[in-house]
């Protein structure tokens, strides 16, 4: 992998949707993720999560 450039991620939450935006980048722009449904959507289409998340304090 060859580093391209660096980018900040603004990362917010609204009740069960967690929300991971990125500046100057065309790759990543924005990431929804649906905590309550396990569903992560991006301007890509949505993904369904069938596993366990296990919930940690980091």
């Amino acid at each position: 992998m060859v580093k391209g450039k660096n980018t900040s991620v603004k990362v917010t939450r609204d009740k069960d949707k967690l929300t991971l935006k990125a500046s100057e980048t065309t790759a990543f722009d924005k990431v929804t993720f649906y905590l309550k449904d396990n569903r992560v959507t991006t301007k890509y289409g949505t993904l369904p999560y069938d596993g366990i998340l296990e919930a940690s304090e980091q």
